[in-house]
């Protein structure tokens, strides 16, 4: 991935205003008559509630997060090389900038840029057979265990990096929280759904996310200042001793 690419990124999503800040239309003005002077009847339900009473609704709605929209789309859609810049020549990179990298070949793209690649889709595809198998965090970890602890054939490149791989992935989940681990795996899964928007993934992401800091935890390492991968006193050991009730209660 290109790290540059990942700065600009955040520093951008930094910048931006807040969901509930991003308006371009303003709110009309509120009424509690009929227009003429007159106050509407009102009609209430055996619990008490005003039947007559229009739910608020957001007439700034389909502006919010357009903007958002628009920079991830900027990030990867039209520039999915994720390398960064080298050698830098004048001209040569502006020419690019209104060419979408789909519709060119290999053979006419700049030499600045080399091969697309990312790593998380090569870890993808590696271990697709594993990620489309396997649905809990427990037997992905099981799976890269085998994988981590086969003997590579000595002259065979590409096992040895799929072991070398495996191992990473395995050591890099094994470093993490494991009730973080579950919440973002569980999070994935949800995302998946086809009725999911980008907005009620980031909501519900926003969610754990502050649960999650406000948990053990995040607490406990917090106070140790030890180094991301380095703290090792998790409430729980492994993932296997995560209820599904705390994962239900990070969701809100």
């Amino acid at each position: 991935e290109s790290y540059s690419k990942l700065a600009m990124l955040e520093r951008s999503l930094a910048q931006m205003k807040p969901y509930d800040q991003q308006a371009l239309k303003k709110e009309p003005v509120k009424r509690y008559d009929d227009g003429t002077g007159n106050a509407p009847p009102q009609i209430f339900d055996r619990y008490g509630n005003n039947r007559n009473r229009k739910p608020p609704s957001d007439i700034n709605a389909r502006f919010r997060n357009v903007s958002v929209s628009f920079l991830l789309n900027a990030a990867s859609a039209y520039d999915a090389m994720g390398q960064d810049h080298s050698n830098y020549t004048p001209g040569l990179v502006e020419s690019t900038f209104d060419m979408d990298p789909s519709l060119t070949l290999e053979s006419e793209k700049p030499e600045i840029y080399g091969f697309r690649q990312s790593m998380l889709l090569n870890i993808a595809a590696t271990f697709q057979e594993v990620f489309e198998n396997e649905h809990s965090v427990a037997g992905i970890m099981e799976r890269m265990k085998e994988f981590a602890s086969a003997e590579p054939d000595p002259q065979n490149e590409e096992e040895i990096e799929f072991v070398e791989a495996a191992k990473d992935l395995l050591n890099g989940m094994e470093a993490q929280s494991p009730i973080a681990l579950l919440a973002t795996h569980r999070l994935m899964k949800i995302g998946k759904d086809t009725n999911e928007t980008l907005q009620s993934c980031m909501e519900r992401e926003r969610t754990v996310q502050l649960n999650l800091l406000e948990g053990d935890d995040f607490q406990n390492w917090a106070k140790s200042g030890a180094e991301a991968g380095e703290f090792k006193d998790w409430k729980h050991k492994t993932v296997k001793d995560v209820t599904s009730d705390e994962i239900e209660e990070l969701l809100g």
